[in-house]
């Protein structure tokens, strides 16, 4: 059995070990990612945002995205992984979905198209805006770079 002063010294240093992980950045080693998207000087409101890591060290499987919001801003979120990214280079591509909805047969990245392709139902989704100029990782048209610590990039002006 533990001495009530051992259990004390042993609960010191696991809170002393919090606070100091809490305080050298994310754990997870990801950092906030905020920015703005604008197309012809306006919010892109609603667009998706994804960030392709440049190299195969900065790729773990969880792609960090975010949605614009009304004023044009967006966080990035790695999904289970947690809000931010990994430092590093990346692709940027956006993806700006706005129409009626129309069946597609080609799978997308998207988990609801994943799940309607195994259940056999036919893909729903609206057409792209910027008809996939900006989204297009061979030849992607935007980048940006992941600092350790909170990112704010200056914002994306799509043209087209």
């Amino acid at each position: 059995m533990f001495h009530r002063k051992t259990i004390g010294v042993m609960a010191a240093s696991a809170l002393a070990l919090a606070l100091v992980g809490a305080g050298c950045g994310e754990s997870n080693g990801r950092y906030p990612v905020y920015g703005k998207v604008l197309h012809k000087g306006e919010p892109a409101v609603g667009a998706t945002v994804s960030f392709f890591p440049k190299s195969a060290a900065g790729s773990n499987g969880a792609i960090p995205r975010g949605e614009v919001e009304a004023d044009g801003s967006f966080r990035l979120d790695s999904g289970d992984l947690g809000p931010g990214a990994p430092p590093g280079q990346y692709a940027v591509l956006v993806e700006w979905r706005q129409g009626p909805l129309r069946t597609h047969r080609r799978d997308t990245a998207r988990t609801v198209g994943k799940r309607a392709a195994r259940e056999g139902k036919p893909l729903l989704i609206a057409d792209d805006r910027l008809k996939g100029r900006y989204f297009d990782i061979a030849h992607p048209r935007l980048d940006a770079e992941v600092k350790n610590g909170s990112n704010t990039l200056p914002p994306f002006n799509l043209t087209d």
